[in-house]
C-alpha cells in the first residue's frame, strides 16, 4: 500500500512541475494584447552614449522609446553624418526600423482580427500596441477600416504584390531585355563572319554546346547590367563578382572543348575530293565506253582513303583527343585559337582585379561583365552560323514555281531524310542525319517572301539558301549561298538526261521526265554540296563528293513510269561510277544494273564475281574513314552480301539443274556469305534511322537461309544459320521483296502450291513479274511439263508471271516506225498482211520508206499465217523468239531448219532466248508448230 502511495505521489509531483513549467497562454499578453501583436521584441538593443555625439544619442533615445521616431530618427541620422560621425548611431537607426516594422505588423494583425469578426477589445489592444511601438504609424492613429469586403481585401493584396515584386521585376526585366535584344542582334550579325562560305561546319552536338553556352552568357551579362546601375554600389558587395568569373572561365573551358574536334579548316585545302566545293559545274554525262572498258574502269581499285584524299577528318590513328591532332597540323588550330583566348582573358581579370583593389570603381565587374557578353556574342553566332537549315526556290522566269518548289523539297527529305531503300539496288542515297525540320520552303509571292524575310530576322536564322533558276530551254541554274554569299553554282541540262527522247512541252501539268530529273539533280547538288560543309551527312554518302555523281545514280536508280530502260539506266550508272570512283553507291547499283539480265551459268557466275569484287572496294575504303562514318556504310554491306548470297544460290540452283558437279561449292561460297549478312545484321549501335531498313531484311534473309536448306542438306554445317533464323520469326506483314524471297524458297523445297499462294503478293509488282520469269529458282514451275499436274502448275504460274508486253509492230523488224503504224490502224501480222497486197509499195509510199523495207515487213508477217501444217496463227512472243534468232522470213527459217553442221539447233536457240528474255518456253509442241514450213 505505502509503495502505491509513493507512486502517486511521484507522479501528482511530476504533473504539476510540468504544468508550472508552461508558458503563459498564447491567446493574450497579461494586459490583454492578442500575440499576433507583440511582434517587437522588448530586449532590443539601444545605442550607447558613449560615442563623439553622445549627447545627440541620449537626446534621441528617451524619443525612440516613447515612439516619437520621427524626431528620434532625425536625431540619430545628424550623429551619423556628423564629424566625427557616431558609430552608435547606425545602432539607433535599426532600432527605429525595428519598431516601425513591429507597429505596421501589429496594424496588419489587427486589421485582420476586424476583418474575421474578432472581439473588439483585441482589435483595440492590437492599435493601441501600433501606436506606443510607433506614435507617428497614421493606420495606427486611424484605427481599423470600416466596412472592409473580400474584394477589396483581394485588391489591397494584389496591390502589394504589384508593388512588391511586379514593378521590381519590371525595373530589372525591361532593361535585360533590351540588352539581351541588343547582343542577340550583333550574335545574328556576326554569324556569317563565324561561319564563312566555305567554312566546314562544328558537329551538331559542339554547335549546340556553343549554342546554349553563348545564350547562357549572354542573358547573364544583360541581368547584370540591369541589376547594376552605372553609378550603383559595388557589385562585390553583393557576392557576385566571384559568379561572374567563375561563369567566364568555365565559358572559356567549354568553348575550347567544343573547338577541339571542331574542323576550321576550309574544305578547299582538304585535298581532292573537297576540290569541287566552291566552284560551279555543268551536268554532263558522255557517251558510254564499251562494255569491256566501263567494267574495267569499275575493277580498277580506289584511291587510298587518306584524310587528304576524303576530306572526311584525319584517319584513325588511335590517340584520342587533341593529341591525335599531333599528326594532323591543321587541328593545331584550335588548340591555339582557344589557348590564347583563355590566355588574354586571364591577363584582363588579372587587369581588372588590380584595379578594383586599388581604386574605388568597380572596374573588375564591368571589364568581366563586357567580357562575358563578348563570349556569348562569339559562341552565338558560331552556333547560329555553323546551324543546318537550308530554304529551297524555284523560280521559271520572273515568276516562283510552287510545285518544282515542293519537288526539290521532297527529293532533298527522300536523298537524306528517309531510311535506306532498296534492298538490292541503293535508291536515292543512304544519308537520315538531315533533319526535316531544317528544310523549307520560301513561300510563293513577293509580300509573303518579304513578310518571311523579316520574321527570319527575329526567328532562328537559315544559313543556306538553294537558288534554282529555269530559264525555260531545258536548263537550269542552281545556285547554293551561305549567309547571302554565293557558294557553289551548277548548270543542269536537261539533254543530258533525255537520250533520243522527246522532251514535253514546257506547259505541260505535271513535270516532264527531263524536268524531274534537272530538279533530281537540283536536290542531289544542294546535298551533295551541304555534306561538304556538314560532316555528319557524309556517313550516308558512303565518301561521295561529286555532286554530278549522285544526281546521275538518283535519276538512274529512282522509279518512274514508263521505266527506263535497262541500257539507259547502266549508260547513267556508268557515268556516276567514272565522275566519282569513290560514290559506292553508284558502283553498288551500277554492279546491280549489269547483272540484271544474267540468266546463263557464264552470266551469273561473271556477277557474282563482280559483286565479290565489289565488297572488296567497299571494305577497303570504309577501312579509311573516321569511326563515325563507318555506321554509314552498313546498309549498302547489307546490300552486296545479300546480293552475294542470293547470286551464290542461284548459282548453285542453276548448275545443279545443269547437272555439273560444282554447284557444292557454289552452294557452300553461298553459305558463308549469308553467314557475313547475318553478323552485319547483328551489329550493335545501329542507327535509328537504319533500323527500319534491317527490320525489312530480316524476312528475306530467314527465307535465303530456308532456300539454301531446301536446296541441299544441311548436315550440321548450317546449324547456326538455322538457329538464327529461329530466332528471327517473320513479321505477319512482311514486304513484297520478302514474300519473293519466300516464294522461292517454296519453289526450292518443291512445295509448289505453296510457292504459288506466296507469289499472288507480290505478282503486282511489275519488276517483281520480269524477275519471276528468269529466276532460276522458279525454272522447274516455268518449263515442266512432263505430267497433268506440272502443266498446270506452269500454267498458274505464268498466269501470275505474265507474258512480256510485246506488241507484233513493237518486234525489232519494224524499228522506230511502231508508232506510225500503229497511227495507220496497223497492229498484228494479220493487219501487216492486208496492208501489203502489192508486197508493200504502196506502204512504203505513204511511210516513206525503201520499198524492200516494206517487203521485209510483209515476209515476216508471213511467217505467223497458218497454212497446211499449222491451223492456227504464231503469237507475237513466238515471232519475237524467231525474230531475235534471226529468223524474220519463211525462207530464213527454211535455211536454218536445212543447216547442218556444229551451230546451235534453232530449236535450243528458241527455248534459251525464251528464257533469257523471260517469255515463256514454247512446249515441245509448240516448237514443233513453230518451226513447221508451208508445204511447197
Amino acid at each position: 500500500m505505502w509503495r502505491r502511495v509513493w507512486s502517486s505521489s511521484l507522479v501528482a509531483v511530476a504533473v504539476g512541475g510540468i504544468v508550472l513549467a508552461l508558458p503563459p497562454s498564447a491567446g493574450a499578453a497579461p494586459g490583454g494584447t492578442p500575440a499576433a501583436c507583440r511582434t517587437f521584441d522588448e530586449s532590443t538593443l539601444l545605442p550607447g552614449r558613449t560615442g563623439p555625439q553622445a549627447r545627440l544619442i541620449s537626446m534621441a533615445r528617451p524619443l525612440a522609446e516613447d515612439g516619437q521616431l520621427d524626431a528620434a530618427e532625425r536625431l540619430f541620422e545628424i550623429a551619423r553624418t556628423s564629424r566625427p560621425a557616431d558609430p552608435e548611431a547606425g545602432v539607433g537607426l535599426a532600432y527605429v526600423q525595428l519598431r516601425r516594422l513591429a507597429a505596421e505588423e501589429a496594424v496588419a494583425a489587427g486589421q485582420e482580427l476586424a476583418d474575421d469578426g474578432a472581439e473588439q477589445a483585441e482589435v483595440d489592444a492590437c492599435f493601441e500596441e501600433a501606436r506606443r511601438l510607433d506614435g507617428d504609424d497614421e493606420a495606427a492613429a486611424a484605427g481599423p477600416a470600416e466596412g472592409t469586403t473580400p474584394a477589396a481585401a483581394a485588391s489591397s493584396r494584389w496591390d502589394d504584390f504589384y508593388e512588391s515584386w511586379v514593378v521590381p521585376a519590371g525595373e530589372v526585366a525591361v532593361p535585360a531585355l533590351a540588352v539581351l535584344a541588343v547582343l542577340l542582334a550583333i550574335g545574328r550579325l556576326l554569324s556569317p563572319v563565324a561561319a564563312p562560305s566555305g567554312a566546314t561546319a562544328w558537329g551538331n552536338r559542339y554547335r549546340r554546346a556553343a549554342w546554349w553556352l553563348g545564350l547562357t552568357l549572354v542573358a547573364t551579362s544583360a541581368l547584370v547590367v540591369a541589376l547594376r546601375p552605372p553609378t550603383g554600389s559595388a557589385v562585390r558587395d553583393l557576392g557576385v563578382l566571384p559568379v561572374l568569373w567563375g561563369a567566364l572561365v568555365a565559358g572559356c573551358v567549354v568553348a575550347l572543348w567544343c573547338a577541339r574536334d571542331a574542323p576550321w579548316v576550309d574544305p578547299r585545302r582538304r585535298g581532292a575530293v573537297a576540290a569541287s566545293a566552291g566552284r560551279g559545274g555543268t551536268m554532263t554525262i558522255p557517251p558510254v565506253p564499251e562494255r569491256d572498258a566501263t567494267v574495267q574502269a569499275l575493277d580498277a581499285e580506289p584511291a587510298p582513303a587518306s584524310d587528304a584524299a576524303s576530306g572526311r577528318g584525319p584517319a584513325r590513328s588511335g590517340v584520342p583527343g587533341w593529341w591525335g591532332g599531333l599528326r594532323d597540323p591543321d587541328r593545331y588550330l584550335p588548340l591555339v585559337l582557344g589557348t590564347g583566348v583563355l590566355a588574354g582573358l586571364l591577363v584582363a581579370l588579372a587587369s581588372a582585379y588590380w584595379a578594383d583593389r586599388n581604386t574605388s570603381t568597380d572596374a573588375a565587374a564591368w571589364v568581366t561583365t563586357v567580357l562575358l557578353a563578348l563570349l556569348g556574342v562569339v559562341l552565338l553566332a558560331v552556333g547560329w552560323g555553323h546551324l543546318l537549315r537550308l530554304r529551297i526556290q524555284v523560280k521559271k522566269g520572273n515568276d516562283a514555281d510552287a510545285s518544282s518548289t515542293a519537288f526539290v523539297l521532297g527529293s532533298l527529305q527522300e536523298l537524306g531524310s528517309s531510311p535506306p531503300r532498296g534492298l538490292k539496288v541503293p535508291h536515292e542515297t543512304d544519308v537520315t542525319q538531315l533533319p526535316e525540320s531544317a528544310l523549307s520552303a520560301l513561300p510563293q509571292g513577293k509580300v509573303a517572301a518579304a513578310v518571311m524575310t523579316a520574321v527570319a530576322a527575329l526567328a532562328r536564322p537559315t544559313p543556306w539558301h538553294l537558288s534554282v533558276e529555269d530559264a525555260g530551254d531545258s536548263r537550269m541554274v542552281a545556285t547554293l549561298l551561305r549567309h547571302g554569299t554565293v557558294t557553289d553554282t551548277a548548270v543542269l541540262d536537261a539533254g543530258r538526261f533525255r537520250r533520243g527522247r522527246a522532251a514535253a512541252p514546257d506547259d505541260a501539268a505535271a513535270p516532264s521526265p527531263d524536268r524531274a530529273a534537272l530538279l533530281t539533280a537540283a536536290a542531289a547538288f544542294a546535298l551533295t554540296q551541304l555534306g561538304l560543309r556538314h560532316p555528319e551527312l557524309n556517313a550516308g554518302l558512303c565518301g561521295v563528293s561529286r555532286w554530278e555523281s549522285v544526281a546521275a545514280q538518283v535519276v538512274a536508280t529512282r522509279p518512274v513510269s514508263p521505266p527506263r530502260s535497262l541500257e539507259y539506266r547502266r549508260e547513267l550508272l556508268a557515268y556516276a561510277v567514272q565522275t566519282d570512283p569513290r560514290n559506292v553507291l553508284a558502283r553498288t547499283a551500277y554492279v546491280q544494273a549489269l547483272g540484271e539480265d544474267a540468266t546463263d551459268l557464264a552470266a551469273m557466275d561473271a556477277d557474282a564475281r563482280r559483286l565479290t569484287d565489289l565488297r572488296a572496294v567497299v571494305e577497303t575504303q570504309m577501312a579509311g574513314e573516321s569511326e563515325r562514318h563507318e555506321q554509314g556504310y552498313l546498309p549498302v554491306r547489307l546490300r552486296i552480301a545479300h546480293s552475294l548470297t542470293a547470286a551464290r544460290l542461284n548459282l548453285a540452283v542453276e548448275q545443279r539443274g545443269s547437272g555439273e558437279a560444282r554447284w557444292e561449292g557454289s552452294w557452300a561460297e553461298s553459305v558463308a556469305e549469308c553467314r557475313r549478312l547475318t553478323a552485319l545484321l547483328d551489329a550493335p549501335d545501329v542507327d535509328d534511322a537504319v533500323r527500319p531498313f534491317l527490320d525489312e531484311l530480316v524476312p528475306v534473309t530467314a527465307s535465303l537461309i530456308g532456300g539454301l536448306a531446301a536446296l541441299a542438306s544441311p548436315d550440321g554445317s548450317m546449324g547456326d544459320l538455322l538457329a538464327w533464323a529461329d530466332r528471327h520469326p517473320a513479321p505477319p506483314v512482311t514486304s513484297l521483296f520478302a514474300a519473293y524471297d519466300d516464294a522461292c524458297t517454296r519453289a526450292l523445297a518443291r512445295d509448289d502450291e505453296a510457292a504459288l499462294r506466296r507469289l499472288e503478293f507480290p505478282a503486282g509488282s511489275s519488276d517483281l513479274r520480269q524477275l519471276m520469269r528468269t529466276d532460276p529458282a522458279f525454272a522447274r514451275l516455268r518449263e515442266d511439263v512432263a505430267t497433268a499436274a506440272a502443266r498446270a502448275v506452269r500454267d498458274r504460274f505464268w498466269v501470275l508471271a505474265g507474258e512480256p508486253d510485246v506488241g507484233f509492230v513493237d518486234l525489232p523488224p519494224f524499228g522506230a516506225k511502231s508508232a506510225a503504224l500503229r497511227d495507220l490502224g496497223l497492229g498484228s501480222a494479220a493487219d501487216v498482211l492486208r496492208a501489203t497486197p502489192d508486197d508493200g509499195a504502196e506502204l512504203a509510199t505513204a511511210l516513206e520508206i525503201p520499198k524492200p523495207v516494206a517487203a521485209a515487213w510483209r515476209a515476216f508477217a508471213l511467217l505467223a499465217c497458218p497454212h497446211g501444217g499449222r491451223l492456227r496463227w504464231l503469237d507475237d512472243r513466238e515471232l519475237r523468239l524467231l525474230a531475235e534468232c534471226g529468223v524474220r522470213s519463211r525462207q530464213e527459217l527454211a535455211r536454218r531448219l536445212a543447216a547442218p553442221g556444229p551451230g546451235t539447233p534453232l530449236r535450243t536457240e528458241l527455248v534459251a532466248v525464251a528464257r533469257k528474255l523471260g517469255a515463256r518456253v514454247p512446249t515441245p509442241a509448240e516448237l514443233q508448230e513453230v518451226l513447221s514450213l508451208p508445204a511447197v
